[in-house]
């Protein structure tokens, strides 16, 4: 349940009602961050531009979301880029 989860988090960063602890509040954190309507809606796109043949735009979306912290799209970005299956870092063009 996403509003429970930031409220934890909340609570373990500020130790009210439980014991300070900024380690689990972060995570809490980020995983309700993680589930948030604008990283569904872009991992959405990205792996809808990936099943219409088109990496590049694929691995733009994925960049975004790998620069908010998104593993997943780290890794999904990383293996575009080691395949070869995008230019859009290649800094030759």
């Amino acid at each position: 349940h996403t509003p429970a989860a930031y409220a934890l988090g909340v609570m373990h960063l500020n130790g009210v009602g439980t014991t300070k602890d900024c380690d689990i509040g972060v995570n809490l954190l980020k995983r309700v961050a993680e589930r948030s309507e604008w990283v569904a809606n872009l991992l959405r796109d990205a792996h809808e531009h990936e099943q219409e043949q088109r990496p590049d735009l694929a691995a733009l979306a994925f960049l975004k979301l790998a620069e908010a912290g998104h593993e997943v799209a780290q890794m999904n970005v990383a293996h575009l880029l080691d395949a070869g299956a995008t230019v859009v870092l290649d800094s030759t063009i």
